[in-house]
Formats: C-alpha cells, structure tokens, sequence
C-alpha cells in the first residue's frame, strides 16, 4: 500500500473519529486464514495455490464504522511439484458491522492489500513476486461481550497488479477481536 492510500485512509478515519460523539473503540486482535488463489492457467504450477497463514490485527471503529489494518505470514508451503513457497500479506480494509442483535454482527469491509510470495526453486536460489488489489469482505462477528468477539468472514481478492500467474484470491479468515 502506498503512502498516499495510507495518508488517505489516516485522515478519513481520523474524520470519523473527530466527528463522531461517540467513544472511539480501539481493539487488538488475530486472524487465521485459507488463502485460495485462482491460477490464469491451471498447467503452470509455479506457486501453491493454497497458504495457511496466521497474523495480528489492530483497528478502531465509531458507531461500528473502523477502520483495520493486518499483517500475515504462512509457513513454507509445498506446490504440486514440492517446491517451497511462503505467503506474506498485510494491508488495510475499511469496515463496518451492523448489529443484527446484541450478540451477532454482521460485517462487510473494502480495502487493499498487499501479497507477497517467495519461492525456492529446486537449485535452491530464491526469488519473490508481490501482486495488490482490491479486497472486499462479509462476515459475521460473535460479541461473546463488550470486549471479546469471534470474527468470521469471505474476502474476495483481485489481483491487479503484481503476480502475473494468479487471477484472484478467496479467503475465509477467523479470528479474535480484544477491545478496550
């Protein structure tokens, strides 16, 4: 993400957060991830098409509309052809939950993210490739009270600029949210 799409995201959140008067909540959390990424051509294997990754996420919302920011990172994977590649991703969504009642939010977010993917070829040099895009989610979030949530969503990937291999990506991400 650029500084601009930063400085951008920072000052219309800020504007939120000013112009509400309500308290701003501020949370902490985690999120596990099955990223799913849809090959141009289902012949060339070059990267996994499936990470698992784990990362942290900090946010804040007023009047359940936030904004959050996240950072993940999977494991070595193995692609078909059992060579290694690793999934780094970190980005910013915009977010917004409405109540369904006191327990059950629903929640939808827009935002961009950043993917990076390394790769080990069998000679044993490294390379990485990066791809970013639009990311749209929906989900549901359980407040099991004032502070702690489950958060359960989809998030839809488009990669528009970056890895030339993969179209988009499908994600399924659930996670603990602590506020304050």
């Amino acid at each position: 993400m650029g500084h601009k799409h930063i400085f951008c995201a920072a000052v219309l959140a800020g504007g939120l957060f000013l112009s509400s008067p309500a308290e701003a909540d501020v949370y902490f959390g985690a999120d596990f991830t099955y990223s799913d990424f849809s090959y141009k051509d289902d012949n060339q294997l070059f990267f996994s098409d499936n990470y698992n990754a784990i990362g942290p996420v900090v946010g804040f919302e007023v009047n359940g509309i936030g904004v959050e920011g996240f950072y993940k990172m999977s494991d070595n994977t193995d692609n078909d052809n059992g060579q290694e590649s690793k999934l780094k991703s970190y980005g910013a969504d915009f977010v917004l939950a409405l109540p369904t009642n006191e327990y059950i939010d629903f929640v939808a977010s827009a935002g961009y993210v950043h993917h990076e993917l390394s790769y080990k070829k069998d000679d044993g040099s490294k390379f990485k490739q990066s791809g970013k895009g639009p990311r749209f989610g929906i989900g549901m979030q359980f407040n099991l009270n004032r502070h702690l949530a489950l958060r359960a969503m989809y998030h839809y990937t488009s990669l528009t600029s970056g890895i030339d291999e993969f179209d988009y990506i499908n994600e399924v991400t659930a996670g603990i949210r602590i506020g304050f």
